[in-house]
């Protein structure tokens, strides 16, 4: 095949190859992570842009620009995970584990902002952004809620596992 573009993480710990396959219809690419794990086949967009490392840059998720029957639509992939988003949502960020696992996105639809925490649909907002992970493990991002410029901290699955903790001891 034809190889199109490389991508190398942040840290150097990874790569991320889009490939044209040998014989290949037009627009049809493969994304492979590392040489040699299949994470899409298929005909879809990728740019640079759309690439999210993980922290230490050892795993990755990629929002996909996939046209079917004329209606695009965005997918985001990663190591561990396949998520197929509507017509007319945009991912805006996502936040990726070392794992590879989807840990956070910020959708919009059009008007509003959506954080999307470990599955959990939050309040929509005119706007939100700069998605992260703080040093303890909690998801934060800043939003502009009415008058207000805000940074949210989301720290329920820290809870979780903290109250877990302590009713095994």
């Amino acid at each position: 095949g034809q190889l199109e573009e490389v991508w190398s993480s942040p840290t150097a710990q990874a790569l991320l190859m889009l490939v044209r396959p040998r014989d290949a219809a037009e627009g049809v690419h493969r994304l492979l992570f590392n040489n040699d794990t299949l994470i899409s086949e298929g005909r879809f967009v990728l740019a640079r842009s759309d690439i999210f490392w993980s922290q230490d840059g050892s795993s990755f998720a990629a929002r996909l620009q996939v046209t079917e029957d004329g209606k695009t639509r965005e997918r985001l992939v990663s190591p561990t995970e396949d998520r197929e988003f509507g017509e007319s949502v945009h991912v805006q960020e996502a936040l990726v584990s070392d794992a590879g696992g989807i840990q956070a996105v910020i959708v919009h639809d059009g008007m509003w902002d959506q954080p999307i925490v470990r599955g959990r649909r939050l309040t929509a907002v005119p706007l939100a952004w700069n998605l992260h992970a703080d040093p303890d493990g909690a998801i934060v991002w800043n939003t502009v809620h009415d008058d207000l410029i805000l940074k949210w901290v989301d720290r329920t699955h820290l809870k979780a596992r903290t109250a877990r903790y302590a009713t095994t001891r």
